[in-house]
């Protein structure tokens, strides 16, 4: 009995381990993003309830909602430009960039080419990390 209770123990921190390589300890910029993303929902539902969303020169049927998933858009490429150029923080995962595609695609309504281009997105984040893969590996 006690031997099943340590080996529990070491699997849970096996796991721990591992999930502190996959996603960091604590990371923080993905904090800050999900807030950030929760602050521009909250101006963005201000501004359309008092009637300034309807003020932008733009004829967009739910106005509101583009400006959203366009500013949702702009966050998370912003997180995934960040992650791609700061080396201590892991590399961005596959469903932020289809997040982006899908944030645009949602705010510009140009449905006929996000699919294609979320098709890209993944193909790319492949490729990209084999080769990071490759190179680790020759290290």
């Amino acid at each position: 009995m006690i031997n099943n209770n340590n080996n529990i123990l070491e699997k849970r921190k096996q796991d721990e381990k591992y999930f502190e390589g996959v996603c960091g300890k604590n990371d923080r910029l993905s904090s800050f993003v999900w807030a950030a993303l929760f602050l521009w929902a909250g101006i963005v539902l201000l501004a359309s309830n008092i009637g300034w969303i309807e003020l932008l020169p733009f004829q967009v049927p739910e106005l509101g909602w583009a400006v959203f998933f366009f500013g949702a858009g702009v966050i998370v490429l912003t997180e995934i430009v960040i992650r791609f150029t700061v080396p201590d923080i892991h590399n961005p995962e596959l469903i932020s960039i289809i997040a982006v595609i899908f944030f645009f695609g949602l705010a510009l309504g140009a449905w006929v080419y996000t699919w294609p281009l979320i098709l890209v997105a993944i193909g790319v984040s492949i490729i990209i990390g084999l080769v990071k893969s490759e190179q680790s590996e020759k290290k």
